[in-house]
């Protein structure tokens, strides 16, 4: 990968790394045609796997870009290009300058509870216009929603979405982080509307909370306490937050994906009655 900053990909002048991940780097970059700032996503794994791996995940950076290529949402972050062949695979998204949301996850940094609402309702009516385009997000986490310096929401980082409610990712292996995984994510069964609904609940009560609702390191015991303990109550978390919004959450967080609401619409329309 780029050692230096000032690089150059194509039209594209790499500026500064916004993020990392396990298997690609986000730049920002300028467009050298018209000089726009631009988020650009380049695939980084061929050092790190194996052959079968590498293949997987060249999948997997083909199926974010093909799906964010046909979402269409102010919610959601647009993306602009895609270079998939060659040396160097890539995604040009918009740059959105803002603050991921896990920065507001913890007790000293929480926003405001009609903040939270509001934002939160913005993403829930952004899911229900994924799942009307068939596409599941299945990795909603604090990391992967930003918050706009002009106070908009943006949901990014599509790269374990799928198309259609299939059994299983159609690109196999186990894909999400798993302290925000629902349980039949874990267990590995059908996703389906609810999981995504878990996840964004999961996302609120953070918000509310500024703690996570299982916390540890993700690991093993966090995944065993998802799967059979309840999470600490909400109501000693965040003592103003009213009853019918502790039901929504403890809803949306449901075990059981039929106790859950069945869709992001129906969380949304409760998230608005709560914030009013």
């Amino acid at each position: 990968m780029f050692s230096d900053l000032q690089e150059r990909l194509g039209e594209y002048l790499l500026l500064r790394v916004l993020a990392r991940g396990t298997s690609a780097v986000v730049y920002l970059a300028e467009d050298g045609r018209d000089g726009k700032l631009v988020a650009l996503k380049i695939a980084d794994f061929e050092d790190q796997y194996g052959a079968p791996e590498v293949e997987r995940l060249q999948r997997l950076f083909a199926n974010e870009a093909s799906l964010v290529g046909k979402l269409d949402h102010p919610n959601i972050v647009r993306m602009i290009e895609a270079q998939l062949d060659g040396p160097r695979q890539f995604i040009v998204m918009e740059y959105v300058p803002g603050v991921a949301l896990r920065h507001y996850c913890r007790p000293e940094h929480r926003l405001p509870q009609a903040q939270v609402l509001a934002l939160m309702f913005r993403c829930a009516r952004a899911l229900d216009y994924v799942h009307s385009c068939q596409v599941l997000h299945r990795d909603l986490k604090p990391a992967n929603i930003l918050l706009a310096e002009t106070g908009e929401v943006k949901i990014i980082d599509f790269g374990a979405a799928q198309i259609g409610w299939a059994e299983r990712t159609q690109l196999g292996g186990f894909l999400g982080s798993p302290a925000y995984m629902a349980p039949e994510q874990l267990l590995e069964r059908a996703p389906s509307r609810a999981t995504d609904v878990y996840a964004l609940g999961v996302v609120l009560y953070e918000l509310l909370a500024g703690q996570h609702p299982f916390p540890g390191d993700g690991g093993p015991g966090t995944i065993q306490r998802i799967l059979h303990e309840a999470p600490a109550p909400l109501q000693q978390l965040a003592p103003d937050a009213s009853p019918a919004l502790i039901g929504l959450v403890q809803r949306a967080m449901a075990r059981d994906p039929a106790e859950r609401y069945p869709d992001c619409f129906s969380l949304a329309r409760d998230l608005m009655a709560c914030a009013r």
